[in-house]
């Protein structure tokens, strides 16, 4: 006999094949991957690649597995986008300017275990290569920034100069798209060792308290309007601005009014601006809440 938990777990699963049917579409399209050079990659044929990307074939955790490492994302990257992604709002019409935000990828303080806030560590490799893929896709698809902001902070910097060097455009900094530091003096300290030596300060962060050295909320929100006035100012169509993950929730918290739930690194999101609001046009790796 079908209950109701039954018949449920069945629309659950077909959603999950349909959604992640069309993330596996929209990936290879935008690496500009064929069918068929996938299924060869795959060791399978192209007419399985075409039924998985219709929904029509589940996909294996091995399969699943392979095609992450194909797409250079990880298995939670490539299946988290899928649960939100009808959450998404719907774009609007690019306007008079369109900025396009990005997160940077890993650094070094992400595999140490540090505090990062106004630290300044190097990208990992892993950064870096993820910096180089993004470029190049944005080049494949016709993507283009006549000049490119970046954070003052070396982990956005050398994202921001992979990317002016692939499409040939300008790069330049600006202070106000610099992470909020949250950590105070913590940042750059590895956690395990902060608990030890300075418990109270770890404390006061984990309480969700003001800790020495930091940015205070009023002073880091109070900036981020900062971005778009002097954004507004610059007489170019086409901006990609380089930052960081409170930098972009709170653009998307701020100026759009939206509730951003997750940020994936190297995350997009493009902006729309006229003379008389932001809004929103489209996103990567931005998860959002209803």
């Amino acid at each position: 006999m079908w209950t109701g938990n039954v018949i449920f777990s069945y629309m659950m699963m077909d959603k999950f094949k349909t959604a992640l049917a069309k993330k596996v579409r929209g990936l290879r399209k935008n690496l500009g991957f064929s069918q068929e050079e996938i299924a060869k990659k795959m060791n399978l044929h192209r007419p399985t690649i075409s039924q998985i990307e219709s929904g029509e074939r589940e996909i294996s955790a091995e399969e699943l597995v392979k095609l992450a490492m194909i797409f250079g994302v990880t298995i939670d990257e490539l299946t988290t986008a899928i649960t939100e992604e009808d959450q998404k709002p719907e774009p609007k019409q690019e306007g008079d300017k369109v900025i396009t935000f990005f997160r940077h990828g890993e650094a070094i303080d992400d595999i140490y275990d540090q505090y990062g806030g106004w630290a300044d560590p190097e990208m990992s490799p892993k950064g870096v290569s993820k910096a180089y893929q993004i470029a190049t896709n944005l080049c494949r698809q016709g993507e283009k920034y006549q000049i490119i902001f970046c954070s003052p902070l070396k982990r956005a910097r050398i994202f921001a100069e992979i990317m002016g060097r692939e499409m040939k455009a300008e790069v330049k900094v600006m202070q106000y798209l610099k992470e909020r530091n949250t950590y105070g003096l913590l940042s750059g300290i590895n956690k395990t060792v902060a608990k030890k030596r300075f418990p109270e300060l770890v404390t006061d962060y984990e309480q969700g308290k003001y800790v020495l050295g930091s940015e205070r909320k009023d002073d880091f929100e109070s900036r981020i309007p900062l971005i778009f006035e002097y954004l507004k100012r610059q007489d170019v169509k086409n901006i990609g601005c380089i930052t960081h993950g409170k930098v972009l929730a709170a653009v998307i918290g701020q100026m759009l009014k939206m509730k951003p739930k997750s940020l994936e690194e190297g995350a997009m999101l493009k902006v729309g601006m006229d003379d008389k609001s932001n809004y929103y046009i489209q996103s990567e790796g931005i998860a959002f809440d209803k």
